[in-house]
């Protein structure tokens, strides 16, 4: 049905953490995929991608004020 579940964890030290930027594309990880609210540690997103493509994604973590986080790049490719 082409659709993948993202996971990802995190943890936040001073409990300020608000919402997460899931970035996802077939080039860099640079385009905006949604951005969603952070209600726990361990988060999952449900994306579509097509067959046999590469993929490149992070997650940004983004507090009450502001400072941001960044995941790193990974890559998957689709069958």
């Amino acid at each position: 049905n082409n659709l993948i579940i993202l996971n990802w964890s995190c943890s936040d030290v001073d409990g300020d953490l608000e919402k997460f930027e899931v970035y996802l594309d077939d080039n860099d990880g640079s385009t905006l995929n949604t951005s969603i609210k952070y209600e726990q540690q361990d988060s999952s997103l449900e994306v579509e991608v097509a067959n046999d493509s590469p993929y490149f994604w992070k997650i940004i973590a983004i507090d009450a004020n502001g400072n941001k986080s960044n995941s790193g790049v990974y890559t998957f490719r689709t069958n």
